[in-house]
């Protein structure tokens, strides 16, 4: 995976160390004379902190380079799942998103990064509680849904719950948790 942080520190020629998972170079405040590297710069968003002024800014906006925000968000979605399957290689992972292009581009982009994935949406040939099935049984570590599967199935094999985008009624959230949540687990 390409790291967007990492190419314009050295592309402005930008000394730094590494710091957890934090970038830490010297503050970009003017105001401020930085002796020491204070500054942490996430290394996904490019969110920047200095913990000794207090400045806070994005790298890109600083340096005039306007990114958008949805490779931002799945580059975070791809360490955040890439590290829970490491830490549980037997749990499976649901996630859902709202529109049919969303739930494409996902399932393209996890599986670039190795991310084997399965996708359920509505007017599939499938019946769907097979293709759950064969989910279940799988290598498959992320199952991608649609709307059609909030409601009257389930999935109580998968423990982990992702809302990529979160529908406007709070009630079409609480169906989507139904999904691994039942009375008496």
């Amino acid at each position: 995976m390409s790291d967007p942080v990492l190419d314009l520190l050295n592309s402005k020629n930008i000394p730094f160390s590494t710091s957890g998972r934090d970038y830490l170079i010297k503050c970009l405040n003017p105001d401020h004379n930085d002796s020491n590297p204070s500054f942490r710069v996430d290394r996904v968003s490019g969110i920047a902190h200095c913990f000794s002024c207090g400045y806070k800014t994005n790298i890109f906006k600083y340096f005039g380079i306007f990114t958008n925000q949805i490779p931002i968000k799945i580059a975070k979605l791809k360490e955040k799942l890439q590290e829970f399957i490491e830490q549980n290689p037997t749990e499976k992972i649901i996630l859902f998103a709202y529109f049919r292009p969303t739930l494409a581009y996902l399932q393209d982009a996890l599986q670039q990064d190795g991310i084997e994935c399965r996708k359920l949406v509505g007017g599939m040939t499938d019946n769907k509680q097979e293709f759950i099935d064969e989910f279940r049984d799988s290598t498959a570590k992320v199952l991608l849904l649609s709307e059609v599967a909030s409601e009257g199935i389930d999935l109580q094999f998968c423990r982990v719950l992702v809302n990529y985008d979160l529908p406007w009624n709070p009630m079409k959230v609480e169906q989507r948790i139904g999904r691994i949540d039942r009375l008496g687990q």
